[in-house]
């Protein structure tokens, strides 16, 4: 209550259904009365020219190319800003040139998991099959949407043709060089 969190979600943290995302980790640290940090990765944080930083798993390799069976990473980790966790629900890495050049193989992508999108917004999206996952940029028509590469060797998703599920918006861009 002291947090103006819901208690079903609350609940549903206490029996490991799901984890707490960024977003609510000020209001749950401040209704707890210790530092926001602590909750992050208790003694683990490192303060780096002067802005905190912590280390996110880097969860999922996504084609930016044809949709293909993503693969899970197991252990890769990246360094990242406070800023950046609260934005990202997970960290996917770029595997491809379909959005060169824009997104790079190799680039991380900080990833908002949400199953909608604005116009323009780079998503991960699943195509037709479940274990089929692509980065792309949505772009809403009349009737209709589609997910579109930025290099046009690439074919387009129209969602009048394909089943198509957004599963999280990019949030940020980390380049493969600035790692």
């Amino acid at each position: 209550k002291l947090a103006g969190i819901p208690q079903p979600k609350i609940s549903r943290w206490e029996r490991g259904k799901e984890a707490p995302s960024a977003k609510y980790l000020p209001k749950l640290a401040k209704a707890l009365g210790i530092p926001m940090e602590a909750l992050l990765l208790g003694g683990d944080i490192e303060p780096r020219n002067g802005q905190i930083t912590l280390r996110l798993p880097i969860v999922v390799r996504v084609k930016a190319g044809e949709a293909v069976p993503p693969t899970i990473l197991d252990g890769d980790t990246i360094e990242v800003t406070l800023d950046m966790a609260q934005k990202a629900d997970a960290v996917v890495e770029v595997k491809g040139d379909s959005m060169e050049p824009e997104l790079h193989e190799g680039d991380l992508c900080g990833v908002r998991w949400q199953d909608y999108a604005a116009h323009g917004q780079f998503v991960v999206a699943q195509i037709d099959d479940f274990d089929d996952l692509t980065i792309k940029r949505y772009v809403q028509k009349p009737d209709h949407f589609v997910l579109e590469p930025i290099n046009r060797k690439y074919p387009s998703y129209s969602s009048k043709r394909h089943c198509i599920r957004i599963l999280g918006k990019v949030t940020w861009v980390l380049r493969w060089y600035e790692r």
